[in-house]
């Protein structure tokens, strides 16, 4: 049998975490009252806020890191914004933007890698 998580406890697990949909008796018996905003938004809100942040954002990275987020923080509601909304997110959590955030944490990596080898060739002398 597992136990029930309580508390900020509760809050850190993306698998309890509800974010602003627990309801008022849901708060005292799972002792987060106080750790999260007074007022209460049903699923349908939550999936609205984050639906027009998501539209909002030009850069797909950007997107894809914010449902990345999400996903962190709650579970469900971001697998119900995936079924709702698989048309639309599908691109954002899959090719091409995961494609592209790759090509660009490659670029990263060989920027970062060909200046710390120009300088360990400069410190050697080897060029100027």
């Amino acid at each position: 049998m597992g136990t029930v998580e309580v508390g900020v406890d509760c809050l850190h697990d993306p698998l309890f975490n509800k974010g602003t949909g627990f309801k008022h008796g849901e708060r005292d018996r799972m002792k987060i009252r106080g750790l999260i905003p007074p007022r209460r938004l049903s699923m349908q809100s939550q999936i609205s806020r984050v639906l027009q942040s998501i539209r909002e954002e030009p850069s797909p990275i950007k997107k894809n890191i914010m449902l990345e987020d999400l996903h962190d923080r709650n579970e469900t509601l971001y697998h119900r914004i995936l079924v709702d909304y698989i048309e639309e997110m599908a691109p954002i959590i899959y090719t091409p933007t995961v494609g592209q955030a790759c090509k660009a944490s490659l670029e990263v990596d060989v920027d970062v890698n060909t200046r710390d080898v120009s300088r360990e060739m400069a410190a050697d002398g080897l060029i100027h």
